[in-house]
């Protein structure tokens, strides 16, 4: 279980310096140096923190049902989404409440189909098995659609509407 935690924590710093150096092409149309690295830093430490331990969290629960309920709702689209948001901040790009609500819940539907896409070509290729059950995947795409509503709804709250999401280079 560690090795997985530990697995997906560097998925996760992966995601957010992909977002940090790909963000400035998709926002201004050119690749720019971010200089904020301290801020750059400070968030990679949250992200790998918070994805390892919600991803240990997961052995606490009495049943694996519930434990796969959490970690993709809350480990996998929430951590998700808070990458998103400080890669926004981490790279200076300002977006809107409803621009940051809608590109992030459409980043992480789309990575949350990738990962069960994964899990469905490791089962097929490899000896383990990822579904518990026949509907494991739809019940893990309707908790990272409910973990990515409600972690955009919080996190947009911290985005004011004069300011949006801009950070001070």
């Amino acid at each position: 279980m560690i090795w997985f935690a530990f697995g997906t924590a560097v998925l996760f710093v992966f995601t957010f310096l992909g977002f940090v150096a790909l963000l400035p092409l998709f926002f201004e149309g050119e690749f720019r140096r971010v200089y904020n690295t301290k801020k750059i830093l400070q968030s990679l430490v949250v992200v790998f923190i918070l994805s390892f331990a919600l991803s240990s969290l997961t052995v606490f629960f009495p049943t694996s049902f519930w434990a796969d309920r959490i970690q993709h709702a809350i480990g996998g689209a929430g951590v998700l989404m808070l990458t998103w948001y400080l890669a926004l901040k981490a790279a200076s790009i300002s977006v809107s409440r409803p621009t940051f609500f809608v590109l992030g819940f459409l980043i992480v539907t789309t990575l949350g189909v990738g990962y069960e896409l994964l899990e469905f070509l490791g089962e097929m290729t490899t000896s383990f098995v990822f579904q518990t059950s026949q509907y494991d995947t739809w019940l893990d795409l309707l908790s990272n659609t409910v973990g990515a509503l409600v972690s955009g709804a919080i996190l947009m709250q911290l985005i004011s509407e004069k300011e949006k999401i801009k950070n001070s280079r």
